[in-house]
């Protein structure tokens, strides 16, 4: 996997790992390649980030959380009843369902589909955040950031500074920068 972005825009890391994820194949529940891997995981960061936005959610590191899933009789809302005095059962349960939820609402992935899709995505987001918190941004963050990253993707492909200022309602100078920001950020990768 690619080295994740350590700037300001810390919360936008799970986008970043989402998409890696779901890119690298690595995932046991392939995810078609008919379907926009960058938006899929835009499309549930984003719907994270309205669950938890501005605050730091943890997760257990990444052994217990692939040991709660393999319980035979697992499901969402038990998360909570076998882990009654910590926290992050209720992280796990709410982050879980909002990616089950998205794919199957947004992708038309089956619910079986869908739930082992958004077990792993968590578990890599476990392994990554070693048991410490994990920050979700506000809305108008995140919404820049994945702006960002979606206009310097259109770059990558060979658009026009003038197509993707249109595209995204800014002026040729604000698209520039941003793409200007962005080559630096992946240099420094």
């Amino acid at each position: 996997m690619k080295a994740i972005p350590n700037n300001h825009k810390q919360g936008c890391k799970a986008f970043y790992l989402i998409q890696e994820f779901i890119e690298s194949g690595l995932t046991k529940e392939k995810v078609p390649s008919n379907l926009d891997h960058q938006t899929i995981a835009q499309d549930i960061t984003l719907k994270c980030c309205e669950a938890f936005g501005g605050i730091s959610v943890s997760l257990p590191v990444k052994s217990r959380l692939q040991e709660l899933f393999e319980k035979e009789k697992f499901s969402w809302p038990a998360v909570e009843e076998l882990f009654p005095s910590f926290m992050w059962p209720l992280t796990v349960r709410t982050l879980g369902e909002v990616i089950r939820d998205t794919l199957m609402t947004s992708y038309h992935f089956t619910e079986d589909k869908a739930d082992r899709l958004a077990k792993q995505i968590l578990i890599e987001l476990a392994f990554y955040s070693d048991g410490r918190g994990f920050y979700f941004p506000k809305g108008e963050i995140i919404k820049a950031e994945l702006r960002d990253e979606k206009l310097y993707s259109d770059y990558l492909k060979g658009t026009s500074i003038g197509k993707i200022a249109r595209k995204h309602k800014l002026s040729g100078s604000q698209a520039y920068r941003i793409i200007h920001l962005k080559r630096e950020e992946n240099r420094l990768k």
